[in-house]
């Protein structure tokens, strides 16, 4: 990137202020009308400060990157240059699970966003498109619940749904990392919201247009997509049932449009790519559904912990009012632990699979504290009398804050990669890859296979083709038996005789004995001697070794 005017702290309070600002005055003209003198005030000046938070969260997350994120950065280099839906030119695959954000940065890159015009303008991009789909949906959950209602609590309802998402930090960390994370997120609160208005409505979905645009498109933003579309479809048609014991004409709409869109997905799928489930799903699967529940229930009870889980169970309470009015959030927040459970979780840190259901955790929250509200605030007047409304407000800036910091520290603590953008506005914290990156640029031969485990930044940068030795982007390793990342072994990588390997990440001592890598194919490669024997080394970093094959 280039070298930045300001400090970044300076930097951000030139972005966060003025934006804060404007927060400010649409809290208190727009949504705080129906209250009165110091109510209106605080609860203005309590969502201003959520915002401010929002933004800091955002700002100190924004330098991290997320390898995956430069796999789809590539897929769309390829496709906006005509060479289709393919990591390497001519050779169509599906290695990725975003097929809408690929399209959407493809946009990006046909309009000069892409590598032509710098190594850090797609990512940039990537970036700000993510942060403004989130930004969407902290004002879309405050709209949507800042509705007129009487009563202390009623008001200031919106407040602690938005603190819940603000102090989550997996949706700051996930919307700065270029990924589809908040599209997706922003996707599934659009279903959640079209289903109920907030206002009691009897005809369900409030909104079916809306409804059925949210899973249509869900459909290509994530592969669980079909999972919630088909609950959807399935609380419509009990809805209905419940009412006159038939499906509506709506719904059967929707049920044609949603199966056909998923039969012209599939067919896309299999006569472009072969298959009819991405190669990541190959790749990712181990065989073992008994391993892959268990390291599921491990991921959700961690991310549960790092992303607030013990306010989860508010979020969760039945409702005892027109319950298939609120059950969508709750059903789809369901159909999201399942996923969890049945694809053993995610290999990133970050809580990746926990972010898209926090906003829907945040409208169960909000739907508590209405439905509970003069119980709350016979709570709050008993505890704190006159000075209820500044009790509330300051034990919900304290809550974010203590989770914000507990979401931080479990996740990154230990992450040497880890830089605040609030000491470096640097979109590669890690330079050992970008390095290494580089160093492949130049010495690699245009025509040259280039063996990596980390198929994202380090090909995307450099520009060469690649074999992805994890198999997210490569058919023969991605079908192979074994347990994910661990499939390869060094025979299957030598077999393939690439012209060049990079062992990436490799710890220990410059000797190659004790030498340690984060896959068994390399700890295989490191100690065969059929490795050594044909592979001379030629450069190395901090964390990468690259060898070229000799001439035989």
């Amino acid at each position: 990137m280039p070298e930045l005017p300001f400090a970044p702290k300076i930097l951000f309070l030139l972005i966060a202020l003025p934006l804060s600002a404007l927060a400010l005055w649409f809290s208190f003209t727009r949504h705080g009308a129906q209250q009165q003198g110091f109510n209106r005030f605080l609860s203005a000046a309590v969502f201003t400060v959520l915002f401010f938070v929002f933004l800091a969260l955002h700002f100190h997350y924004f330098p991290q990157d997320v390898d995956d994120s430069f796999i789809s950065f590539r897929f769309a280099e390829n496709l906006a240059h005509g060479q289709g839906l393919c990591f390497n030119a001519g050779e169509p695959i599906e290695g990725f699970s975003n097929l809408l954000w690929v399209g959407l940065l493809a946009l990006a890159v046909k309009s000069g966003f892409g590598l032509s015009a710098g190594d850090w303008v797609l990512p940039l991009v990537a970036k700000l498109l993510s942060i403004t789909c989130h930004l969407t949906i902290y004002f879309l959950i405050y709209c949507w619940a800042a509705r007129k209602r009487d009563g202390f609590c009623n008001h200031l309802a919106a407040l602690p749904g938005l603190a819940f998402f603000v102090a989550a930090g997996a949706n700051a960390f996930w919307a700065t990392s270029g990924m589809e994370t908040s599209l997706h997120s922003l996707l599934l609160l659009l279903l959640a919201i079209s289903w109920s208005d907030l206002e009691g409505n009897e005809s369900l979905p409030a909104h079916p247009v809306g409804l059925i645009a949210a899973m249509l498109l869900l459909v290509v933003s994530r592969p669980e997509g079909i999972l919630f579309g088909s609950v959807m479809l399935a609380l419509w048609w009990h809805t209905d049932h419940h009412k006159s014991a038939m499906a509506s004409r709506n719904w059967k709409t929707a049920a044609l449009l949603f199966a056909g869109w998923i039969v012209t997905i599939s067919v896309f799928r299999f006569a472009y790519f072969g298959n009819l489930l991405p190669n990541t799903f190959y790749a990712k699967a181990t065989g073992d559904l008994l391993f892959q529940l268990r390291h599921g229930l491990q991921y959700l009870g961690g991310g549960l912990l790092a992303a607030g889980g013990w306010i989860w169970a508010i979020a969760l309470w039945p409702s005892h009012h027109k319950p298939r009015t609120w059950t969508a959030p709750h059903l789809l927040i369901a159909a999201q632990f399942v996923f969890i459970l049945l694809v053993g979780g995610d290999w990133m840190s970050g809580y990746r699979f926990i972010a898209p259901i926090i906003p829907l955790a945040a409208l169960a929250i909000i739907r508590f504290m209405r439905e509970h509200a003069d119980a709350i605030e016979r709570f709050f007047s008993v505890v704190a009398g006159k000075w209820k409304p500044v009790a509330a407000m300051l034990g919900l800036l304290l809550l974010v804050g203590v989770q914000a910091l507990a979401f931080d520290r479990i996740v990154f603590f230990q992450n040497d990669f880890f830089v605040s953008g609030f000491r470096k506005l640097d979109l590669f914290p890690s330079a050992a890859h970008y390095e290494a990156a580089l160093e492949i640029r130049r010495v690699v031969e245009p025509s040259a296979i280039v063996a990596v485990n980390e198929a994202g930044l380090i090909p995307y940068i450099s520009q060469v083709r690649t074999l992805d030795c994890v198999g997210l982007l490569d058919r023969q390793i991605g079908l192979l038996p074994g347990l994910l990342h661990e499939k390869a072994g060094a025979d299957d990588i030598l077999k393939r005789k690439p012209e060049y390997i990079l062992l990436g990440l490799v710890s220990g001592s410059l000797n190659s004995a004790e030498m340690r890598g984060p896959v068994r194919y390399i700890n295989e490669l490191l100690t065969s001697s059929d490795f050594t024997q044909q592979y001379s080394e030629i450069y190395r970093n901090e964390k990468f070794l690259l060898y070229k094959r000799s001439a035989a």
